[in-house]
């Protein structure tokens, strides 16, 4: 009986750590992917429901068939150029950015334009925003926590698909590295 017992612990253990690895491979989702509109930040999700689009779940898939101005996309989630050519395709005018925060303040919530993005810097003040789609022109990155003073205001201006670092745990400083 003991060793049955020891066996289903672990196998327990077993799919626990599978289900827990499956997780951390996929994080990218409809509500995951960031777009800028008209200055308010929103998942992809409802920026397709703005534009009076619909969204469905494919079964059994990481696939969404978007349904937006009399067109079709089949977006496939585990792809990053399936959802930027949908992306693209549904809103043109916007550019793909990813930032990434190195050493900055820990523990604060991360700001884009005044609009908090739901994401933080963890305990040693990383973080790394993927698939991000905000309008081309002038914008702020700050940080914030709560009784805390905010990181300084940076601001930048993104015309171009851009990866953006930001470092410096005192004074944030944000470089623009297009490509």
């Amino acid at each position: 009986m003991n060793r049955i017992m020891s066996l289903y612990f672990v196998a327990s253990i077993i799919i626990l750590m599978a289900s827990i690895s499956v997780y951390a491979h996929t994080t990218r989702s409809i509500q995951s992917i960031l777009v800028q509109k008209n200055g308010a930040i929103v998942s992809f999700e409802k920026a397709i429901n703005n534009e009076r689009g619909s969204v469905s779940v494919i079964a059994g898939t990481d696939s969404y068939l978007v349904n937006v101005h009399a067109e079709k996309f089949m977006v496939d989630f585990k792809s990053s150029q399936s959802v930027s050519a949908a992306f693209f395709s549904i809103f043109p005018a916007n550019v793909k950015v990813n930032i990434l925060f190195v050493s900055v303040q820990p523990d604060r919530k991360i700001y884009f334009d005044g609009n908090y993005l739901n994401i933080m810097t963890d305990s040693k003040g990383n973080a790394d925003i993927e698939d991000f789609y905000p309008e081309p022109g002038p914008h702020t990155i700050e940080l914030k926590g709560n009784g805390f003073v905010p990181s300084n205001n940076v601001k930048l201006v993104i015309n171009v698909k851009s990866t953006i670092k930001c470092t410096g745990e005192k004074q944030m400083i944000c470089s623009v590295l297009n490509g």
